[in-house]
């Protein structure tokens, strides 16, 4: 506390209306697991020493929602100190350098951002090209770089490259991230934007994902209208992840190529699997429940094998960490079932996770994770994807589905608000690629069971929902 406040303490009250029935000990159990073990999920960050008792209450409170009676009790903090850093992290490590960015748990990858950062600080024109393979951490490295400009006072301009809705979607995204000031009627014009943009009486950053993502018949829009000539702005600082690569096999970013001052591959970080090991041990450490918690040693070796059998991809290594922070075998380096989950990339690392929830259960997972790879948009809300997942697969179980992937298997899915609803996709382009591969059905048979599950009887349109009426067309 300040100088000349009394030392910041806590007092712990447990409070119940008259009638209610006690249950003894569920909060002092929550509390001590919050204690103990920090949040469930994802955890505090290693490298904070103190939390503050707004956290801890937060971390019981979530603990509390876990057990029996779930929502009957709350855990509160209030007061004057209730934001003063004192209680211990029970997982403080200060050489660790994992980040939460998001409410997802990362790692800081220090060289690559330094290259970054030097950029962004940098004078010239044109812009940082970031590449590398499917799953090599591109997204994680702008996310974790945009977290630490904005904790800098430097917040960047966020723009998915990759969105429905072509360039003009993709200005208008970036209009409401900058300073500038455009009519609504002209924030989707590229053009006006690049005008407005020039005026800008301050340097701005543009982090841009997801460019290899964009449909094929933007691209070239995208590119000349948007991308190069936001390159060519003195007063723009613009970084662009695609996937490319030396494992691709190909090149696909040639007409940027002319406005890139750096690149920087991934697939050539000498330190990608240094970084790799760490965050799988951090996974394997601090997972719930993970055998591995009190095993600091053995995971740090698990880890070390799963990195060296990634091939530096840090979504194979994500999913084969979460499976075994999961699972209830505690797996010894060298042991043939490592192998067999990095045996095939992605594929092999996805059904090791799956097979802990055993077979039907597995079964009906993967279904309703197939469905979802079909969303358009930013992604379905819950009763389209139940219908899509019971027309495609009727073993998926629909909506119990549904409820079942996003209690057990939420971490291949990402929720965000549109239009007033939550909708759903899959978290990862990697995830989608596979869950799509892995559907019974070819992409026509597809389109016609999704437009027959969700098309609204004749008479019945307006009643229709905002992903039906902005994306049926789409299926």
């Amino acid at each position: 506390p300040p100088i000349g406040r009394v030392p910041a303490g806590i007092a712990l009250l447990s409070t119940s209306y008259g009638e209610d029935l006690a249950v003894p000990l569920r909060f002092a159990e929550a509390l001590s697991r919050a204690l103990r073990l920090g949040p469930p999920g994802v955890p505090w960050p290693a490298q904070q020493e103190l939390v503050p008792p707004q956290a801890l209450a937060d971390a019981a409170d979530r603990w509390l929602a876990r057990g029996p009676g779930a929502g009957r009790q709350r855990v509160l903090s209030a007061g004057v100190d209730a934001g003063t850093a004192f209680v211990p992290n029970p997982r403080y490590d200060p050489a660790s350098r994992d980040v939460v960015v998001g409410g997802t748990l990362t790692v800081r990858r220090d060289d690559v951002l330094d290259v970054l950062l030097g950029w962004v600080e940098g004078g010239d024109t044109g812009l940082l090209l970031l590449t590398g393979a499917m799953g090599s951490g591109k997204s994680s490295v702008l996310a974790v770089f945009g977290h630490e400009l904005a904790a800098a006072g430097r917040e960047p301009a966020v723009v998915d490259l990759g969105r429905p809705g072509g360039v003009g979607a993709v200005a208008a995204e970036l209009a409401e991230r900058l300073p500038v000031v455009l009519p609504t009627a002209e924030r989707g014009s590229p053009e006006r934007l690049m005008e407005a943009a020039g005026r800008m009486d301050r340097p701005a950053v543009v982090l841009a994902d997801a460019l290899d993502e964009a449909d094929p018949a933007d691209l070239p829009d995208l590119l000349t209208r948007l991308v190069v000539p936001l390159s060519a702005l003195p007063v723009v600082r613009l970084v662009v992840a695609a996937r490319g690569g030396r494992r691709t096999g190909g090149d696909d970013l040639a007409p940027v190529r002319a406005a890139t001052a750096v690149e920087v591959d991934l697939d050539d970080d000498a330190r990608a699997s240094a970084d790799i090991a760490r965050y799988a041990e951090v996974l394997l450490r601090h997972g719930r429940s993970s055998p591995y918690q009190d095993r600091p040693e053995l995971a740090r070796a698990v880890a070390a094998e799963i990195a060296g059998r990634s091939e530096g991809s840090f979504l194979v290594a994500e999913t084969v960490g979460r499976a075994l922070a999961r699972g209830a075998d505690v797996l010894e380096p060298g042991d043939p079932r490592l192998g067999a989950m990095t045996a095939r990339r992605l594929g092999g690392a996805i059904a090791a996770d799956l097979a802990r929830f055993g077979t039907v259960p597995a079964a009906s997972i993967r279904a309703t994770l197939s469905a979802l790879a079909w969303a358009k948009g930013d992604g379905m809300p819950r009763d389209a994807w139940g219908a899509v997942a019971a027309a495609l697969v009727p073993e998926s179980g629909g909506p119990t589905g549904v409820e079942r992937v996003l209690s057990a298997a939420g971490h291949y899915v990402t929720a965000s608000d549109v239009d007033g609803q939550t909708v759903y996709r899959l978290r990862h382009r990697g995830f989608t690629d596979f869950f799509r591969d892995a559907s019974p059905h070819g992409p026509v048979e597809v389109a016609g069971r999704v437009v027959a599950a969700l098309r609204p009887s004749r008479g019945r349109w307006p009643d229709a929902g905002p992903y039906v009426r902005c994306h049926l067309v789409d299926h």
